[in-house]
């Protein structure tokens, strides 16, 4: 598949950083182990090559350095070398997850309607001189994330293949949970699908395996792309609010925001949402019910006084929220 990036491993574990990573494509993952672990490898290169096994000192020197250096990404890291312990199992030493420090938890940003009009306004103004296919992949990429719920994570790893342009069906796969799920566009949705396809061929190959959201040289679209282009909109579009008062808006909000307006559209039409809740809990992808649930906890206090919302059935569902991730 176009955009993975093959990483390079020369400590004495590269075999098995190796392994794992060919493990993990295998099942459809992204590359973003791979390319946390390319810094473990250098460190074990460096400081311990005659380590070839994952033993404590080895995992938390690399790690100690980390936290000592004020590197970032402290959890993404932790996160795979965690996961490459597990994979080697035996005598491994799996780093804790006391080993990441706790930082503040972070509360998404809801946008109204017209915080929501003035962002994709903005959004659509925004040139990349640099990268100019760029700026239309990432407009029909941050309306998809907001129209179908997807995870940002989703709409970049989109394929070409998986894609039913004529019925704007998406097969969105192995994603969390590693289970594979269908999602269905509105109708002008679709039309923007079609129209994005047709100019996304004069820059890149359209192979089913290919990506379809891709740069203006046909490699994919990072996270960090994403991620800038959505502050960079959201600031523009408050052009009046000093940066330091600006709420925090990032990509997976809008995913946020999709839950929200779906459950204040079936508390309008008199539903039950604990009744409703499983067929968002598929749409949108979710392990656990819990994590579906936890949108009720979002919505306005004028919403949750609703005769639809039974606090009884809600509060009994055990909040140990896990929906943030890419």
């Amino acid at each position: 598949m176009r955009g993975r990036r093959a990483y390079e491993y020369t400590s004495g574990l590269a075999t098995t950083i190796g392994e794992y990573v060919a493990f993990r494509e295998g099942l459809g993952f992204s590359d973003e182990h791979a390319r946390r672990l390319v810094g473990f490898d250098r460190f074990c290169a460096e400081c311990r090559p005659q380590s070839t096994s994952l033993d404590k000192g080895t995992v938390r020197g690399w790690f100690d350095r980390e936290l000592r250096s004020g590197a970032k990404d402290l959890a993404g890291k932790a996160c795979a070398i965690r996961c490459l312990a597990r994979h080697v199992g035996g005598d491994a030493y799996v780093l804790p997850t006391s080993a990441v420090p706790k930082s503040p938890a972070f509360k998404p940003y809801i946008m109204g309607d017209d915080e929501l009009r003035r962002f994709f306004e903005a959004l659509d103004s925004l040139w990349i001189r640099r990268d100019p296919f760029l700026n239309v992949a990432l407009r029909v990429m941050v309306r998809l994330i907001y129209a179908c719920g997807l995870r940002p994570g989703e709409a970049r790893r989109l394929r070409v293949g998986a894609v039913d342009f004529s019925a704007g069906v998406m097969l969105i796969e192995q994603s969390k949970g590693l289970k594979d799920r269908y999602v269905t566009a509105a109708d002008d949705v679709a039309e923007l699908l079609r129209t994005y396809r047709e100019r996304r061929a004069i820059v890149a190959d359209d192979g089913p395996d290919e990506l379809l959201f891709v740069r203006t040289d046909g490699s994919e679209v990072k996270s960090d792309h994403l991620r800038r282009h959505v502050q960079r909109a959201w600031a523009a579009a408050n052009p009046g609010t000093p940066a330091d008062e600006l709420p925090r808006l990032r990509p997976y909000d809008l995913r946020h925001r999709f839950a929200s307006e779906v459950l204040q559209r079936w508390i309008d039409e008199g539903r039950n949402l604990y009744s409703m809740l499983p067929y968002l809990r598929s749409f949108m992808g979710h392990v656990r019910f819990e994590d579906t649930a936890y949108y009720i906890h979002m919505l306005p206090d004028r919403l949750v006084r609703s005769p639809g919302v039974d606090w009884g059935d809600i509060d009994g569902v055990g909040l140990g929220v896990g929906i943030w991730e890419d």
